[in-house]
């Protein structure tokens, strides 16, 4: 720029290509930036259902539709053992028993109340 300023360009054309090529670069930097900022946000939507899902599965699961209760006990469970009395128990995959353990924290933190016997001990 300096260069340019001073005069030591003696042909201008140089210098507008350079600009030009610059200035077309930076449009294809910002398209990208818009792109990846899009597909985050997808993503994080994404993630904000899966771990409302993971925080209330049961309401989640009571109130969808047979074939889609079928897909969340192929997710989430590994195996469902089942007898004449319904279910004994499960085993979550190893995927959802991570994602519904830091739910389950996230959500246990923040609804149980400070036991009154600690309220103001440790300030």
């Amino acid at each position: 720029m300096h260069a340019y300023y001073k005069g030591l360009f003696p042909d201008d054309e140089l210098f507008k290509a350079e600009q030009a090529r610059i200035s077309r670069e930076i449009e294809q930097a910002n398209q990208v930036v818009a792109v990846k900022n899009f597909e985050f946000a997808e993503i994080e939507e994404i993630i904000t259902k899966a771990l409302d899902i993971a925080s209330n599965f049961q309401t989640a699961y009571n109130g969808a539709p047979e074939e889609v209760r079928r897909r969340f006990n192929h997710t989430f469970f590994e195996r469902i053992f089942v007898d004449t009395d319904g279910v004994m128990r499960s085993q979550l995959t190893e995927g959802f028993a991570a994602v519904a353990a830091a739910a389950f924290a996230t959500r246990y933190e923040r609804e149980m109340p400070e036991p009154a016997s600690f309220r103001g001990a440790f300030k």
